[in-house]
């Protein structure tokens, strides 16, 4: 079977029904994509046009790749239309489901990435503004939206420099530790945030901020493999890396967290791991109100 498929001459469709249809349009360079036009279309209007276009072919131009038979398929041929992220794809197909022509309705970049979708997740970020907030928009007026993890993707591999960044938060954490050294009292809040809610949270995220200027002075992150697998320690661990930083820096002398029993356990007057250095641990207002609400009386 093998031998016969192999010494099958395919058959070239008709001189007639050959024709060139342009090809989608691709990103050489940024003066193709960066300062040109864009607006706002719908689908439908979109259907509409195509079910007006006529394909330049007057056959199906596939041909079976196991017995070399040309498709029969003629027109009309059928549009589907494809949304993808902030944009849409046209299909022309044919009565037996081949695909005739692709059309997307906007350029696209080397590797497929549509030129929208890049330009729309380096101007969120460039106008200091929040996916959530522009994905909320886009929800209320019914258009497609690149999904979060392709628009942090982006973020991370053509907008923003790691190295540069780390490298600036260290610039601005050491002028704030310098102003801080010269205060004589302290007083410093701190929160963690899970990456998921529950007891299978992967990382967690400590921040540290102090209560006059409301200057961060420290964040730390803990994966739970640091913790041999055991998320519900992770804040626990996040705040001990912190402390150890912290008061080797500057003169603490109030912590404010909330209820949470692991650190107020480490912030203990009598048996607490900083017993020695004297520090007063309040509560949160909100969780504060809460405590003193649930105690009898």
């Amino acid at each position: 079977m093998d031998e016969a498929v192999l010494d099958v001459v395919l058959p070239d469709p008709p001189e007639e029904d050959m024709c060139d249809i342009p090809d989608q349009h691709k990103v050489d360079n940024e003066d193709e994509l960066v300062g040109k036009s864009a607006c706002i279309t719908y689908n439908a209007n979109l259907e509409t046009l195509a079910s007006y276009l006529k394909l330049p072919i007057k056959l199906c131009n596939h041909v079976d790749k196991v017995t070399g038979a040309a498709c029969p398929g003629r027109p009309p041929f059928e549009v589907k239309q494809k949304p993808r992220g902030t944009g849409v794809t046209l299909e022309w197909l044919c009565p037996f489901g081949h695909n005739l022509w692709k059309w997307n309705s906007q350029p696209l970049l080397k590797y497929g990435m549509q030129g929208g979708d890049f330009m729309l997740s380096t101007n969120i970020l460039l106008s200091s503004n929040n996916y959530r907030k522009v994905a909320l928009l886009f929800k209320f007026m019914q258009m497609g939206m690149l999904a979060e993890t392709t628009f942090f993707k982006i973020q991370d591999s053509y907008c923003i420099e790691l190295v540069l960044v780390e490298q600036f938060w260290q610039t601005i954490k050491q002028r704030v530790v310098t102003h801080l050294q010269q205060k004589d009292e302290v007083v410093v809040l701190g929160d963690g945030r899970m990456d998921s809610p529950g007891h299978c949270a992967q990382y967690c995220t400590y921040t540290t901020i102090e209560q006059d200027s409301r200057d961060i002075v420290h964040i730390v992150t803990v994966d739970k493999h640091e913790t041999n697998r055991n998320s519900v320690i992770m804040e626990k661990e996040c705040f001990i890396r912190t402390m150890d930083v912290l008061l080797q820096e500057m003169r603490l002398t109030e912590v404010v967290t909330d209820a949470h029993p692991q650190i107020t356990a480490l912030l203990s007057p009598e048996r607490g791991k900083y017993k020695e250095w004297g520090l007063k641990h309040s509560l949160d207002i909100w969780h504060a109100t809460g405590w003193y609400c649930e105690e009898p009386g």
